[in-house]
């Protein structure tokens, strides 16, 4: 296969869904569907890290006894014994055992990399610069070809911080590179530039004093975005009247704050709006605010927009242990400010925010805020304004589907694992229906999530549990996209226990093979069922017969509910969640728990908001609503209503004695003010403590007799005058 077929293949549509595992012995690739899932052995050892080409063809895996190996994930894994057991044991890229970051380029042309200095090849000279066995500088950030693995140029590059990953982004056609260095941003042009090596050298050079980190769209779906009228004039006065309008390249530069000066975000259009630093045009937007240590840039699937989260590791109000956050939308249009935070709420912490990832469809996106239960919503993409709201929950991830059709809001990390199913086209959760004759339920629970992705054509939702964050109950889970999980699965996660799988990632495809499919319609009710049954899923999990264990699982295909009722009908193939035990006198619908806790929490949690969609007319009331005051836990609403009649009755009272009070103390705080104008200052009196004691030891020198009855005074004074100065302790 020669290198332009590498560049060209495509991934087969045979294969929709394949998972990735990387475990502490092998790497391993198993499929989702067909009809002969299987696992192959990709690779064996011990890897670090993995990097997917953009096109999901192959994955680059870090070996720390061998380096880089480049696994191919193109083959069926229906092929026959031989082929199927063919394991990669060669280095694509020599000398890469040390390699601690790997990413390929947006095309997957470049791969770039970097490493730590090795002290045994490497020496530092009398400046402290890192020099090679040849005396040259040690060249740690390095450019290869993405096909052959041929090393291309390197970078001197000592320190790197996680923020700065990567120093060299391309653009989304890979025609420009970015490059970071100190107070500058240096610019290359052509894709094939880093190809020759004498021909390397920077096109342009963008200043910037003291940024920190920088961001370049990876994709952009819609068209670039044009230049303005006066921009096309200058730019093409040389140029022939058929030909075509200069390209233009957004990208983002941070600059944090220091010594008193606040941070200050740019959004740049390169070749024409570099700021004023660069000799060009001002750039397109800008904003400067303070509490800004760290920036992180996403951009929208259009690449004309970008969410920026600041944020700083050390709250200087006080209010949060875990510093704060703060969330701006720029745009192309020239627009940069806060996004609306909805519900009003006077915590603006940002838990999670992400763009709806298809750039065919109205840009939007999702967003988790304010104190837990975090209150979900859907901003425009444009105006960064609320237009849906998800309602409160303990959720502190979002997790969109490729399409954009589905998101799962769930509550990763230090919470229960609570995952809430969404169709974004109907702003309603997705049923499940474990069977017809039950209602549905909505949800699902995983617990000790680490890892979680969609697949590639939007249907299945993984969960993993991987080492070393957890090392204990490693395992994958499959959800189909309402959240049902999976049971009859082509691995087995008996062999990843207790602590052997390190990563699990379904292999990216391009979202546009696969169509755009909405729900499942729900299946029948059995014919003169009675309609009125209202099972909850609690009571569903503690009928006398019914096994809630995950060793229950199917032996059909992977699918919906069997509604087969017969007792020869096969089991179906999903694992039903287990529930809390719930009392038989609780298990009216909709009374839930009668614990003291439950009711507790319930309290606690009572003006918390529903699904709501905003517009125009509600906005201002929804807004209220959320921000309606809270009722003592333990307090019923007769006592509150009662408590605050008394208050209403006493208000003027209150009123008069607040009047009062106030009056008094502004009384006194003119007093204190007055006196403390009248002091005079202390260095104002030492200077005048001093002249009396230099006149009265001018006095000492004359004769006593001499003196007249003022002199004499003043000379009698010396001791208080000294017990002043002393007093004065200057």
């Amino acid at each position: 296969m020669t290198d332009d077929d590498k560049n060209n293949k495509s991934v087969p549509a045979a294969l929709p869904a394949q998972i990735f595992f990387r475990s502490k012995t092998n790497v391993e690739l198993c499929a989702m569907e067909g009809d002969d899932k299987k696992c192959r052995v990709l690779a064996s050892g011990y890897s670090t890290f993995h990097v997917f080409h953009p096109d999901g063809s192959d994955v680059l895996v870090q070996f720390p006894s061998k380096g880089i190996l480049k696994c191919d994930l193109s083959l069926s894994l229906s092929l026959g014994e031989n082929e199927n057991n063919k394991v990669t044991t060669e280095a694509f890229l020599s000398n890469s055992s040390r390699i601690g970051y790997c990413m390929y380029s947006p095309k997957g042309t470049y791969i770039l990399t970097w490493e730590r200095a090795n002290s045994s090849n490497t020496t530092k000279d009398k400046d402290g610069n890192v020099m090679d066995a040849n005396g040259e500088l040690f060249q740690n950030l390095k450019i290869w070809n993405g096909s052959t693995g041929q090393y291309l140029h390197g970078f001197p590059l000592k320190n790197l911080r996680r923020e700065q990953w990567p120093p060299i982004q391309w653009t989304h056609d890979e025609a420009y590179a970015f490059h970071l260095v100190t107070n500058h941003v240096h610019v290359y042009k052509g894709q094939n530039v880093f190809m020759f090596k004498e021909s390397i050298r920077y096109e342009r050079k963008i200043s910037c004093e003291g940024i920190n980190s920088f961001s370049v769209p990876k994709k952009v779906v819609a068209a670039k975005v044009p230049l303005d009228t006066n921009a096309n004039a200058n730019a093409n006065a040389n140029a022939n009247a058929g030909d075509q309008p200069i390209a233009t390249y957004l990208f983002t530069t941070f600059v944090p704050e220091t010594k008193g000066k606040p941070a200050k975000l740019a959004l740049l259009r390169y070749p024409d709006a570099l700021g004023s630093s660069s000799g060009s045009k001002p750039p397109l937007a800008s904003k400067s605010f303070y509490q800004a240590e760290e920036c992180k840039a996403m951009w929208s699937p259009r690449g004309d927009a970008a969410l920026v989260l600041t944020s700083t590791s050390v709250d200087s109000s006080g209010a949060s242990y875990y510093g704060s956050s703060n969330l701006y939308l720029i745009t192309a249009q020239g627009d940069a400010g806060p996004v609306p935070m909805p519900g009003n709420n006077t915590d603006e912490t940002i838990h999670d925010v992400a763009w709806m990832p298809d750039g065919n469809k109205a840009p939007s996106f999702a967003m988790l805020s304010g104190r837990m239960p975090a209150l979900g919503s859907l901003h425009h993409g444009g105006s960064g304004q609320p237009l849906f709201l998800f309602g409160n929950a303990h959720r502190n991830t979002i997790i969109w589907s490729p399409h954009g059709r589905f998101l799962n809001l769930a509550g990763f990390g230090n919470l229960a694992g609570g995952m809430d199913f969404w169709d974004r086209n109907k702003f309603k959760k997705i049923p499940i229906f474990y069977d017809p004759a039950d209602k549905p339920t909505f949800g699902n629970t995983a617990q000790c999530a680490v890892g979680y992705g969609w697949s590639p054509n939007s249907r299945y939702f993984m969960v993993s549990t991987t080492s070393p964050r957890m090392n204990v109950d490693n395992n994958v889970k499959v959800f189909k996209y309402n959240g049902m999980q999976l049971a009859n699965l082509p691995w087995e996660n008996d062999k990843y226990a207790p602590d052997k799988l390190l990563a699990a990632e379904f292999v990216p495809t391009p979202h546009s093979l696969f169509p755009d499919r909405p729900q499942t319609p729900p299946p029948r009710r059995p014919k003169g069922q009675d309609t009125t049954k209202t099972t909850t899923n609690e009571e569903h999990n503690h009928t006398p017969n019914n096994n809630t264990n995950n060793n229950n699982i199917a032996t059909n295909g992977v699918g919906g509910a069997n509604t087969n009722n017969n007792n020869d009908a096969k089991p179906p193939s999903f694992v039903k969640p287990p529930g809390r035990y719930v009392p038989p006198a609780a298990r009216r619908a909709g009374t839930g728990g009668t614990t003291l806790a439950e009711r507790m929490r319930k309290e606690r949690e009572g003006s918390t908001m529903g699904p709501t969609r905003v517009n125009n007319n509600n906005r201002q009331a929804m807004l209220s609503t959320h921000n309606k005051k809270r009722l003592p836990v333990g307090m019923s609403v007769e006592a509150a209503a009662a408590a605050e009649n008394n208050m209403a009755r006493s208000k003027n009272a209150l009123r008069r004695e607040r009047q009062r009070l106030a009056k008094q103390k502004a009384e006194a705080d003119a007093d204190a003010k007055k006196k403390e104008e009248s002091r005079p200052e202390p260095e104002k009196v030492l200077k005048k403590l001093r002249k009396a004691l230099k006149q009265i030891e001018a006095l000492k020198e004359k004769d006593f007799e001499t003196l007249n009855d003022d002199q004499k005074e003043k000379l009698a004074s010396e001791d208080m005058l000294f017990k002043e100065l002393k007093a004065l302790k200057l």
